[in-house]
């Protein structure tokens, strides 16, 4: 099943100092109304879409597609939390420019909660490049729109 999820959503900008420590480069972005796709897959594992957009500080990021990210359904609420990092069969697809160059997604570090009716994203950071140098931090709380099935 596919359902969007629409709220509050917010990105924020930090670079590699090179010592592996990320300082902030950019303010907190924040949109309201926006939507994630999520698809649940048959395996309990969740594909997710998160949204792009540019003037992110100096970054622009496309749409960032997370395929197979592994989560856990309590019986008894039927909530849905996920592993934190991604897992074996997991993969991410999409990218950031700075100053004109692109780096392609790498990791993803999320903690997210997923019931029937809402998508929380606590927090989330985007790895960017093959050394990990751009980070986009994203946090997200939204209630569901409609069932595409």
């Amino acid at each position: 099943t596919t359902n969007v999820y629409q709220g509050n959503y917010t990105l924020q900008h930090l670079v590699s100092n090179g010592k592996g420590a990320y300082e902030l480069e950019s303010e907190k972005l924040g949109f309201q109304g926006t939507g994630i796709t999520v698809t649940q897959t048959r395996n309990s594992t969740i594909n997710m879409v998160l949204p792009g957009t540019d003037g992110i500080g100096e970054a622009t990021m496309t749409d960032v597609t997370v395929y197979n990210l592994e989560f856990v359904k309590d019986e008894k609420t039927g909530t849905m939390t996920n592993a934190i990092d991604l897992g074996d069969n997991s993969s991410i697809d999409g990218k950031v420019t700075v100053d004109g160059k692109e780096y392609a997604a790498s990791n993803l570090y999320i903690k997210a909660t997923i019931t029937d009716s809402k998508l929380t994203i606590t927090e989330a950071s985007i790895y960017f490049g093959e050394n990990l140098e751009h980070v986009i931090n994203v946090t997200f709380a939204g209630n569901i729109m409609q069932n595409a099935q």
